[in-house]
């Protein structure tokens, strides 16, 4: 502001010309005392409001996307895209398997950042074992337990390694020419196998040992089923003579006989409920076993 009225004090107009010469001369002064950022604006240059990505693949021709749109192929040169978080992607041109992914990677830029990035394209293989849950490692670096998927770079081998407790490690190598699916048969090491074989026969002799015992009880809860109704009968036999007789001398008689066995058929009655107990208990360990 200071320049702008040092400006028009220089300026000593002739009377007759002086509005004219002073509005020329205001004018001139705000173009010659415009903010610098303004003059400066006119030669930025793109780069320095822009980022640049640059993408390369083991394999040329391949589909690149940024933010979901294709932008080009492998490789990608100095392209241009405005600040902030942006999605990178590579496509393979033919997938040989469910188990293969594109590759995509997100990154944040700022204005003026060369990004050079390489796709690193993985294949995927399903590893899985028999008996389950062993233990996959790639390289020495746990991946997880059967079944389970791992990812190799297109353009490498690796050693795989499957470890189960009991059972005699396998080991692998894995390349680009490699079958995608892998079904291990783990082969039990000797100790291991001793000691199931005799665990086996321990369980075969529990279950037959208590599967005799559940045909006892079986066999007992029939007969004292069986008991306990005839012993039931008897005593409502009993009974109805009892009702019927007239004889004064027999009453106490019968009524004596009719009260012995209603309780034999209770007890009889009571074996029955527990070996039935019993031999449904027994044949549940035989199986269990």
């Amino acid at each position: 502001m200071r320049r702008l009225v040092r400006c028009l004090i220089e300026i000593r107009p002739k009377p007759r010309y002086s509005v004219f010469v002073t509005l020329s001369s205001v004018f001139g002064c705000l173009v010659l005392l415009q903010p610098a950022q303004f003059l400066f604006a006119q030669n930025e240059s793109p780069q320095d409001t822009m980022a640049v990505i640059s993408v390369a693949a083991s394999e040329n021709g391949l589909p690149v996307l940024i933010d979901g749109k294709q932008v080009g192929v492998t490789p990608l040169n100095h392209f241009a895209v405005s600040p902030g978080e942006h999605e990178i992607a590579v496509r393979r041109s033919s997938s040989e398997s469910w188990l293969d992914t594109d590759w995509v990677e997100k990154y944040q830029l700022a204005a003026g950042d060369s990004l050079v990035v390489r796709a690193q394209l993985k294949r995927g293989y399903l590893i899985n074992s028999k008996p389950y849950g062993a233990e996959v490692y790639v390289d020495q670096i746990y991946q997880g337990a059967t079944p389970v998927v791992i990812y190799v770079d297109d353009d490498k081998a690796v050693g795989v390694e499957l470890r189960l407790s009991g059972y005699q490690d396998f080991f692998t190598r894995i390349d680009n020419r490699a079958q995608r699916l892998w079904s291990v048969t783990l082969l039990e090491d000797e100790q291991h196998a001793t000691a199931r074989q005799k665990e086996l026969n321990e369980r075969k002799s529990r279950r037959a040992h208590f599967r005799k015992l559940a045909l006892l009880a079986g066999g007992m809860s029939v007969a004292s089923g069986v008991t306990a109704v005839l012993l039931k009968r008897r005593a409502d036999d009993f009974y109805e003579d009892y009702l019927i007789t007239g004889d004064a001398r027999e009453l106490n008689a019968l009524f004596d006989r009719t009260t012995q066995y209603d309780k034999y058929s209770s007890v009889a009655f009571v074996v029955f409920q527990a070996s039935f107990g019993l031999s449904f208990y027994w044949f549940l360990r035989s199986t269990a076993e």
